[in-house]
């Protein structure tokens, strides 16, 4: 096992530039969902509507909550559930595609230890983006409240902890719908090109002929754990995506164990 998880690690540690990337989009998004409460004397200014000005009253009220220390990470997560799909996807198919998989599997003759080895290493991976996303959007959101007039007494560590939570659980639950896609059809483009489709666009279609889709299909629920609750409540949106990430895995775990490779 601990070879398996070494040479996974080894591989993906090349995916260093999506550390990058997560880190600028929370520190973006933070910024984002910041300058909507105006700040300073630039939202007292007389050319505003009451309509605007509501609207960031209201956008500065939310952000003196527990959870405005997070905000720009709730913002965010979506899209690093699409960084993680694209890393699963790819690591998983990559090795059918290219014939590493025959190599691995002669010094890991278990199908069984290899994908777990793969597995720990890509959440290992996983863990170290939300953890960093989450720290960047932190940072930014101390930086920036003071300018704003944004009152910091309720926000707390724990909310941190809830939102550093929350988007790993759904950012696993993308990678491994990623992991499936790709190990049923062990291709990368396949893979990352289905899984955004259907999570994208796909959700969006079938919503318009069934209403409460966002509340049972994966992309629906996986977005009210980003967002910490939605339209259902949060433990039952979290028992889901907890039973996508089960249920994906094991079916991955299936295909890869019965599976030739060298079909």
């Amino acid at each position: 096992m601990i070879r398996a998880i070494r040479s996974e690690l080894v591989r993906v540690r090349r995916s260093w530039p999506m550390l990058v990337v997560a880190m600028v989009l929370a520190a973006v998004a933070t910024a984002t969902t910041f300058s909507a409460t105006g700040g300073g004397s630039g939202s007292r200014g007389g050319s505003s509507t009451s309509e605007t000005a509501t609207a960031t009253a209201t956008a500065a009220q939310a952000l003196t909550g527990s959870g405005g220390i997070v905000a720009g990470l709730a913002t965010v997560a979506p899209i690093l559930g699409l960084l993680t799909l694209v890393l699963w996807g790819s690591s998983v198919a990559r090795d059918f595609q290219t014939g590493a998989i025959r190599v691995l599997l002669v010094t890991q003759s278990r199908r069984g230890v290899y994908f777990a080895g793969k597995l720990i290493a890509l959440l290992a991976l996983t863990a170290t983006l939300a953890m960093a996303a989450t720290s960047v959007a932190v940072g930014t959101a101390l930086l920036l409240a003071p300018g704003k007039d944004i009152s910091t007494t309720s926000w707390t560590i724990a909310a941190v902890g809830s939102g550093l939570f929350n988007t790993l659980v759904g950012m696993l639950a993308w990678g491994a719908i990623g992991t499936v896609l790709a190990a049923a059809t062990r291709s990368v483009a396949t893979a990352i090109a289905g899984g955004l489709g259907y999570l994208v666009l796909g959700e969006k279609l079938i919503a318009l002929a069934w209403s409460s889709a966002s509340d049972w299909l994966p992309g629906g629920v996986i977005t009210n754990v980003f967002n910490g609750g939605g339209t259902t409540p949060y433990v039952q949106s979290l028992l889901m995506v907890l039973g996508v990430v089960v249920l994906a895995v094991a079916a991955s775990l299936a295909v890869v164990v019965r599976r030739d490779v060298t079909d």
